[in-house]
């Protein structure tokens, strides 16, 4: 069983996950424990979400100038 503990609170909970993958988790993120390496895993996986959240929430916020007439005033 595994730990998962937080700042705030901690829980166990059992969960299988592929030995090679998580091998390769700690190698890549330099995980000291398999905890360490499934809260990083988490806190990533938490990270992604929120960023790809905040740009769906730009869509559509683009510009809508003329690029071209702002060049015609350019002295170069």
């Amino acid at each position: 069983m595994m730990a998962v503990r937080t700042g705030e609170a901690s829980m166990q909970t059992k969960v299988d996950v592929e030995a090679s993958l998580l091998e390769r988790a700690m190698k890549a993120t330099g995980g000291k424990s398999e905890r360490d390496t499934v809260e990083q895993a988490l806190r990533a996986a938490i990270d992604r979400g929120e960023r790809q959240k905040a740009l769906e929430a730009l869509r559509g916020a683009g510009w809508n100038g003329n690029l071209d007439e702002i060049r015609e005033g350019w002295n170069g």
